[in-house]
């Protein structure tokens, strides 16, 4: 019970920290004309400030680190539950999350070209690998159980560096990107305290919180209305990613995250197809979510019935696995 107090604590302070940094974003923002730029694949139409990403990983380290530190003041040591075996993943995974986010800043602040955001998400990935969190069974997907160490590496970085895209390829609608990040985050937080993993539990829980006050801004934001941008996006991404390699069970993300490799599938689709037939398209845009804004879907019903998909498949996976 009295983990449970620190996990919940925090979640409150991430919150609370990211409803004063926030704002404070997006007024150095406008003042600063940092705003997201306008394109076909973008949702609005007015200035919006971009940075609002540059919340996430110095609350979350806030958050957690704080709260960490009020569990040994309290009395509570941190090495009685599974801590020290997982110290090493935590530090690669903060030092992973760390090269997103600096790539993602330089990126909103003065453009980072294509292959300098892949050659700091494959970084990333091996940093991550690093931690030995990497695949090494595919839980019987398609019929194969343990893989050769060397084809677990690949996979782990193939699979972090697709979810990084993935994230800023679904970062185009208010919401669709931070809602299905808390989901997952969610789901990922509460099968940690089911399974008696505190540090990891406090660890989602820290960036869901902030990831939540995000939301709020981003989509019922007016006046303080803010974007994550590539800071955001490529972190949430990168770190999610590592998050659910913790928990040791691949299958666990290929569920969870299904919306996200179906919008990467429909862009890989889209431009074969386009290549293939001399510039015919098979979506009427790609990612697909755009799609289905072209055919009449409003944002709001396409970031509902995105979330209600995610939140059922999480609900299977937590219950399932």
């Amino acid at each position: 019970m009295e983990m449970l107090f620190f996990i919940i604590a925090a979640f409150l302070l991430s919150v609370g920290t990211g409803w004063v940094i926030i704002p404070r974003i997006v007024m150095i923002s406008k003042k600063k004309r940092l705003f997201d730029e306008l394109s076909a694949r973008k949702s609005h139409t007015g200035m919006v400030p971009r940075l609002g990403g540059a919340s996430f990983f110095p609350t979350f380290l806030f958050a957690f680190t704080l709260t960490m530190g009020m569990r040994y003041i309290f009395g509570y040591n941190v090495a009685d539950d599974y801590f020290m075996d997982s110290l090493r993943e935590l530090m690669f995974l903060l030092a992973g999350s760390t090269v997103l986010f600096c790539v993602g800043m330089a990126d909103d602040l003065t453009g980072v070209g294509y292959k300098g955001k892949f050659l700091a998400q494959t970084l990333s990935a091996v940093l991550i690998c690093c931690s030995g969190v990497e695949i090494t069974s595919l839980d019987g997907l398609f019929g194969i159980y343990e893989i050769p160490y060397w084809v677990g590496i690949i996979l782990t970085v193939l699979i972090i560096v697709l979810l990084a895209n993935a994230y800023n390829l679904i970062d185009g609608i208010d919401g669709l990107c931070s809602g299905l990040s808390l989901l997952a985050l969610l789901t990922f937080g509460f099968w940690f305290i089911v399974h008696g993993i505190y540090v990891y539990a406090m660890m989602a829980m820290a960036m869901a919180g902030v990831v939540l006050v995000f939301f709020f801004y981003n989509v019922l934001g007016k006046r303080l209305k803010v974007f994550m941008g590539d800071t955001g996006s490529l972190a949430l991404g990168g770190f999610v990613a590592a998050t659910a390699y913790m928990l040791q069970m691949p299958i666990f993300i290929l569920i969870v995250g299904l919306i996200y490799w179906i919008e990467i599938l429909s862009v890989m689709i889209q431009v074969v197809y386009f290549k293939k037939t001399g510039g015919k398209r098979f979506f009427r845009m790609a990612p697909i979510h755009h799609h289905f804004e072209l055919g009449g879907w409003s944002e709001t019903r396409v970031v509902a019935v995105f979330s209600i998909v995610t939140a059922i498949l999480c609900l299977i996976a937590f219950i399932g696995l």
